[in-house]
């Protein structure tokens, strides 16, 4: 089984929301091993295209991220490390390519800006709906081990690289290595 999990930095809340930056991990089943591989990027898509596309930038989200303490790092990666809109959807397919499910907090969120950007570029449908899981519903119904693990897992980042508040890529290892507790404590 091929999972993708997605969380994104916008600065804007609806489904053309410009995107800051892109945290992707994949879990996948090992083969003859009782465990999981799990493989984390983060893609930066051009702001300029974006801008040029009609992507929103909404005051409130703007104003929320200013306020935020240390200012947050979306911010401050410049365009050369920015993917142009086209090698960030083929980027983003490349991943998926493959996947039994699609997760992120909230598909009616992340999801749907990334289907929105999709279809704003001339691609088709990243991946059919019924792949989408809400990674909300999975803690929800896992209460008491997601906040353990929750508190493992902060506790060891705290204080390291990995750790940077409002972070696509530490969201997204963090739902990967979550996920992959529950399945082994499954076994």
């Amino acid at each position: 089984m091929k999972r993708v999990f997605f969380d994104l930095e916008t600065l804007g809340r609806g489904p053309d929301a410009l995107i800051m930056s892109c945290g992707i991990s994949t879990l996948s089943d090992q083969p003859g091993i009782s465990g999981h591989s799990i493989v984390c990027t983060e893609l930066f898509p051009s702001i300029g295209q974006q801008i040029a596309k009609g992507r929103r930038i909404e005051y409130e989200t703007v104003k929320w991220w200013v306020t935020e303490n240390p200012p947050s790092y979306p911010f401050e990666v410049g365009d050369d490390k920015r993917l142009l809109l086209n090698a960030f959807c083929s980027k983003l397919l490349s991943y998926t390519n493959g996947a039994d499910e699609i997760c992120s907090n909230s598909p009616s969120f992340d999801l749907a800006i990334i289907r929105n950007l999709f279809n704003s570029c001339g691609f088709s449908e990243p991946w059919p709906f019924w792949k989408e899981e809400d990674f909300r519903t999975i803690k929800k119904w896992n209460r008491s081990e997601y906040e353990k693990f929750k508190a493992l897992f902060y506790a060891e980042a705290k204080g390291n690289t990995r750790h940077v508040p409002h972070s696509a890529l530490f969201d997204v290892e963090f739902m990967a290595e979550f996920v992959a507790s529950l399945e082994r404590k499954a076994l």
